[in-house]
């Protein structure tokens, strides 16, 4: 059953979807597999009498005091705490239990399911993001069900680190022929990908094979591992070369997160990062800043660096529990009578995790993240107990809370998000409505910037303020800004929506709605000298991206900046 749970979580045609909280819906669908399959399990086993003692590894122990410390961090911050985060935590949660009480032996099922995954997820998306190669659509467009083709390439890593792992294990010269191939379509698939961050984990998860596999050939190991690493560095400056506002950007975003670290050691709590960056960026380029920055800065979710963001957000006991979980990962034990080899194939895997994560988020992302998690699981399972524990208790206590929280969180969390993308579709959302049956999204950036915008466009400009308001509160979010600004507006406010906007250019510098605003509102109070002030500063500001919208201010500034010259003549 945990085996159709991967299945369901990884497989593209049951993990697409058109809804903008698909991260929260995998999430709840998988917390309610993980409940009923553990239970299964546990009633299975005191049908036939067999025994419930479970012993727990040294990384268990770790897990279950990490696990503890983040309900803790709940607590404190339940009021402000994105609900789709916790369901992300709680699936990843059971998805370990479930791992760790089923006890995986047969490891090698797993690697081949994780590669049965991969050729799936291509096959998908060369038939549906590619047209099966439609003019114009390559194979650059390939991500399969995953966020963006960033978190597609950190997949196809992983699974290529267990490729070459197989490679070590299969004795069929045959079969060695098909995964020495299905290591060079690995190869093409990160080069198309394009993900400096997923070159070098390969890269480095590959070279820890390699140096385990060639402990009795010293030389060749020194010069291969030499060899390798100069080949994907090499590629790795190439590509910084290529996309080098992408590089610039995310050491904006280490600045500014460096400095939340430095004022916060003890964190900032769950989902901290996202809750503060936008206020630090504010203050960043309200101190100062080059031109650069100012022209890369937009409205930033992830840390991009996943080590970061935890010291972010726990502080230095996260850091603390990452040092003492990568200790127990890679120290030398004995592995239960599990095979080295495989056991090297999931250290490599874990990893070219690791290093992506350095550059990316992938555990900001379920899928992603549930591969560290069924790894770090797999492992533990070889590892020698530390404590028994009786299952029995924990089987009733599981699947009590579980399908509590199904119930009260799951179902409503579900139902919040169905009526919202009917709301979406319809292109209209009643007041009275917003805090009933979006109850459950409230604390949802992505929501509250659109609930704000539909209740401005459909006139409920006094709720749409509302909204907006708790969205510049909890996340200092830039959409959330502007459309507090045209709700003051059209309620007479002037002033305060000026401020509004002021705060909202101060947050993405390079954008122009809001200048737009400030310059609209203020011709139409006949303010001409303010307008023509604002039509320097527009005139001035380099564009980034070329949209329709963007097209359609200047065209709208040009008119009025000839009807000013016009009265004046």
């Amino acid at each position: 059953m945990l085996l159709l749970a991967l299945f369901y979580l990884f497989s593209p045609l049951v993990s697409v979807s058109k809804t903008c909280f698909f991260q929260g819906v995998k999430a709840g669908d998988m917390i309610f597999i993980l409940v009923f399959c553990l239970l299964f399990v546990w009633s299975w086993r005191f049908a036939k009498k067999e025994s419930l003692v479970f012993k727990l590894s040294g990384i268990d122990v770790l897990l279950l005091v990490c696990g503890l410390y983040i309900i803790v961090l709940y607590l404190f911050s339940w009021e402000q705490l994105d609900r789709e985060v916790l369901l992300m935590h709680v699936a990843c949660g059971l998805l370990y239990i479930a791992v760790r009480i089923l006890g995986i032996q047969q490891m090698r099922l797993v690697f081949w399911i994780f590669l049965f995954l991969l050729l799936w997820q291509l096959w998908y998306g060369i038939a549906c993001q590619t047209q099966y190669f439609y003019p114009g659509r390559g194979m650059r467009l390939v991500h399969g069900s995953f966020l963006n083709t960033g978190m597609w390439s950190c997949f196809v890593a992983c699974v290529g680190i267990i490729l070459c792992g197989e490679m070590t294990l299969v004795s069929s010269r045959v079969a060695k022929m098909f995964c020495g191939l299905g290591v060079f379509l690995i190869v093409y698939l990160l080069f198309m990908g394009n993900s400096r961050a997923a070159w070098l984990g390969f890269a480095v998860g590959g070279g820890y094979l390699f140096y385990k596999e060639t402990d009795s050939l010293r030389r060749l190991k020194k010069w291969g591992i030499l060899l390798l690493f100069s080949g994907v560095l090499l590629g790795a400056g190439m590509g910084t070369w290529h996309k080098v506002n992408s590089a610039l950007g995310r050491l904006l975003i280490w600045k500014i997160s460096g400095q939340m670290c430095y004022e916060h050691p003890w964190g900032t709590g769950l989902n901290g990062f996202q809750h503060n960056y936008m206020a630090y960026q504010e203050n960043y380029f309200v101190g100062g800043g080059n031109e650069v920055e100012r022209m890369l800065a937009d409205e930033t979710l992830y840390a991009f660096n996943d080590f970061l963001r935890i010291g972010v957000e726990q502080g230095i006991f996260g850091l603390l529990f990452i040092v003492v979980l990568l200790y127990l990962v890679f120290r030398r034990n004995k592995m239960g009578g599990c095979c080295t080899k495989e056991i090297h194939v999931i250290r490599g895997v874990l990893l070219a995790w690791l290093v992506f994560s350095l550059f990316s988020y992938p555990s900001s992302q379920l899928q992603t993240k549930a591969i560290c998690i069924v790894f770090i699981g797999m492992l533990s399972s070889s590892l020698p107990g530390m404590l028994e524990i009786n299952g029995k208790w924990l089987g009733v206590l599981t699947g009590i809370v579980g399908i509590l929280f199904c119930c009260q969180a799951v179902w409503p969390y579900r139902e919040a998000v169905r009526n919202w993308e009917n709301c979406l579709a319809n292109r209209h959302v009643l007041a009275e409505e917003v805090d009933v049956r979006y109850r459950p999204l409230m604390n949802s950036s992505f929501f509250l910037a659109n609930c704000s915008l539909l209740l401005n466009q459909s006139g409920e400009h006094v709720k749409a303020l509302e909204v907006a308001d708790r969205g510049v509160c909890l996340y200092h979010s830039y959409g959330c800004c502007v459309e507090k600004g045209i709700a003051m507006e059209n309620l007479g406010c002037y002033d305060a929506a000026e401020v509004v906007w002021i705060q909202a250019g101060n947050l993405i510098p390079n954008r122009f709605r809001p200048l737009y605003l400030r310059m609209e509102m203020k011709y139409k109070l006949g303010d001409m000298k303010q307008v023509e002030d604002l039509i320097d500063s527009l005139s001035c500001k380099k564009i980034k991206v070329r949209s329709p919208e963007l097209l359609f201010m200047l065209e709208r500034v040009k008119l009025i900046e000839q009807e000013i010259k016009t009265k004046c003549q």
